[in-house]
């Protein structure tokens, strides 16, 4: 995946990560997300942020571990 594709993944799920915080549903790709989902949702989001990571750093990478502090890729690479 690309930078922008990324990006993109972590914007949809960030914004499903929100909206069950709030007591509402989400659907990405056909399947609908519940406030019981969160740590699903948090888990697809710390897999695209250590993909995310990967990428930044060259690609290459054979084997993708969450990263340490999600605020750290967050400060780094801003966009």
């Amino acid at each position: 995946m690309t930078v922008d594709e990324l990006r993109a993944q972590i914007d949809r799920w960030e914004a499903a990560s929100l909206a069950v915080s709030r007591g509402k549903s989400y659907t990405i790709d056909g399947l609908t997300y519940y406030r019981q989902d969160a740590s699903a949702i948090q888990a697809q989001l710390d897999r695209l942020y250590a993909r995310l990571a990967c990428v930044l750093r060259g690609g290459g990478c054979t084997r993708v571990s969450p990263v340490r502090s999600i605020d750290y890729v967050r400060t780094r690479w801003m966009w």
